[in-house]
C-alpha cells in the first residue's frame, strides 16, 4: 500500500512536467517491470505517458498504446478506459479530430455504468468536442446531450452547468447565437454558486453575443459581471482578455476615450 501511494504521488508530479527527470522515469520503469499489481503497473505506464508527452509526444504514445494491450489483457475495465481517453487526448492535442472521436467512442461504450459516471462525462465531453471541432455538429450535440442527462440522473449541479456551456458552444460554432445565448445562461446560472473560471468565460461567451447583435447595454453587464469573477479569482489573463472586450465594445459605440483606458 506505502508502495502504491508513493507511486500516485510520483505520477501526480509526472503529469505536470515540462521536461523528462530521468529519476522518476527510471523509477516508473522499475515499477512497470517488477510491480505484480495491475493498478501499479498502470499508473507506472500513466505517469511515463505524462512524463514524456510535452515534449516528445512520439515517445509518450507507445506508453498509452501499451496501457491498451496490458489492461486487455488483464480485463482491467478502468485501465482501459484511461487509456483510450489518453490516446484520445494525445490525438486531440495533435488535431488529429477524427483518431480522438474513435478513442474517445470506445471509452464511452466502457462508462455506461453508473459506477464509471465521472469517467463517462468526462469521455462524453472530449468527444462532443472532437465531432464539433470537425464540422459534425450533430454527433457533437449528441455527445453533449448525453453528458448533460448524466448529469441531470445524477444531480450534479457543477457538471449540468458545464453541459450546457457545450451545447452552448456548439450552438455558438454554428452561429446559431439566440439559441447558445440562451444555454449559456442557464449554464452560469447552475455554476453561480461558486466563483468558477468557467463562470467568468461564460459570462463573457454571453456579453460577446450581446456585443454582436449590438444590444451594447446588455454586453457590458455581462463583460462586467465577468472582469469581478476574474478580479475575485486574481487571474490576469482572464482579467486582460476582459479589459479588450470592454474596449471593444467602448469602440463599438463610439466611446474612444473609454476605449483607450482598456
Amino acid at each position: 500500500m506505502r508502495c502504491l501511494l508513493a507511486l500516485l504521488s510520483l505520477v501526480f508530479f509526472c503529469s505536470g512536467s515540462v521536461a523528462q527527470d530521468p529519476i522518476k522515469v527510471d523509477s516508473l520503469s522499475y515499477v512497470y517491470q517488477t510491480s505484480s499489481l495491475r493498478e501499479s503497473k498502470m499508473l507506472a505506464l500513466k505517469g511515463l505517458f505524462w512524463e514524456y508527452y510535452f515534449t516528445q509526444p512520439d515517445i509518450a504514445y507507445p506508453y498509452a498504446k501499451e496501457m491498451v494491450e496490458f489492461s486487455l489483457a488483464n480485463d482491467y475495465i478502468l485501465g482501459q478506459w484511461t487509456a483510450f481517453n489518453l490516446l484520445g487526448i494525445f490525438n486531440y492535442s495533435q488535431s488529429e479530430f477524427d483518431s480522438a472521436t474513435f478513442w474517445f467512442s470506445k471509452a464511452i461504450v466502457l462508462s455506461e455504468s453508473k459506477e464509471y459516471y465521472d469517467q463517462r462525462i468526462y469521455s462524453l465531453n472530449y468527444a462532443g468536442h472532437s465531432y464539433r471541432l470537425q464540422n459534425k455538429f450533430l454527433k457533437a450535440d449528441s455527445c453533449f446531450s448525453l453528458f448533460l442527462e448524466a448529469a441531470r440522473n445524477n444531480n450534479d449541479r457543477y457538471n449540468l452547468g458545464r453541459a450546457y456551456k457545450a451545447l452552448a458552444i456548439n450552438s455558438y460554432t454554428q452561429s446559431n447565437y439566440t439559441i447558445a445565448q440562451e444555454k449559456f445562461i442557464v449554464s452560469v446560472s447552475l455554476l453561480s454558486d461558486t466563483i468558477q473560471y468557467e463562470s467568468a468565460e461564460i459570462l463573457q461567451n454571453i456579453g460577446i453575443i450581446y456585443k454582436g447583435l449590438k444590444k451594447y447595454d446588455l454586453a457590458k453587464k455581462y463583460f462586467v459581471r465577468s472582469l469581478d469573477i476574474n478580479n475575485a479569482l486574481g487571474d490576469e489573463y482572464g482579467i486582460h482578455a476582459i479589459e479588450r472586450s470592454l474596449g471593444s465594445l467602448a469602440t463599438d459605440v463610439g466611446d474612444y476615450k473609454t476605449a483607450e483606458l482598456h
